[in-house]
């Protein structure tokens, strides 16, 4: 929104739908659009990191590998509490353990995750 000096009216820019409807459909073309099941599998994961305590759980997975003492006193929850949250992130497949002696350790499932680098980058 622009104001013109001469007259003092407001100039409102309209939206290119020519450019819009361009971009749409390079966009479809680039990449196939999500199947249902692909979205369904996309909003449950979104819901289960908009817990503040799991996306800094998430968080701090990326950057290593920690057990569930570590993480717990990191985050300011109790272990039992940060278990119950890895337990919940292991089987929706973000994060892996694996025993070290009498501990588990915790680790992003995928260290190439498009989403745990945006996550670990912000």
């Amino acid at each position: 929104m622009t104001r013109d000096a001469d007259y003092g009216r407001l100039e409102i820019a309209m939206p290119n739908f020519a450019h819009r409807a361009t971009t749409e459909a390079a966009i479809t073309r680039a990449a196939a659009e999500p199947s249902a099941p692909q979205i369904a599998a996309a909003a449950a994961t979104f819901a289960l990191l908009s817990s503040p305590p799991r996306l800094y759980l998430v968080w701090l997975i990326t950057h290593g590998s920690y057990d569930v003492g570590t993480l717990a006193k990191r985050v300011g929850i109790s272990i039992a509490t940060a278990s119950q949250h890895l337990a919940k992130l292991r089987l929706v497949g973000v994060v892996t353990a694996r025993r070290e002696g009498r501990r588990h350790l915790y680790a992003s499932a995928n260290s190439n995750n498009a989403s745990a680098r945006r996550v670990r980058h912000r």
